[in-house]
């Protein structure tokens, strides 16, 4: 099944219209035209005005393997 996933890249409250349109304009796309099987889209958008945004950038899944490793400890102000 295709997968999308939207991100608003920001630190402080985001503002979503920019991304939302960016969902909708690739769900579309999407519908239409279809995704090779077995792809899932990450797609972060910038928490600015739509005039302030240059183009998109396309890369590839990172391949990083993560060692899962929890230290049990004590919160020293209790």
């Amino acid at each position: 099944m295709p997968a999308i996933a939207v991100s608003v890249t920001s630190h402080f409250a985001a503002n979503f219209e920019m991304a939302s349109e960016v969902a909708k304009k690739l769900a579309v796309k999407i519908v239409d035209e279809g995704l090779e099987k077995g792809t899932m889209l990450n797609v972060n958008v910038p928490d600015i005005p739509k005039e302030e945004i240059k183009g998109v950038v396309f890369t590839t899944q990172g391949k990083s393997r993560w060692n899962d490793l929890y230290e049990e400890r004590t919160d020293p102000y209790g």
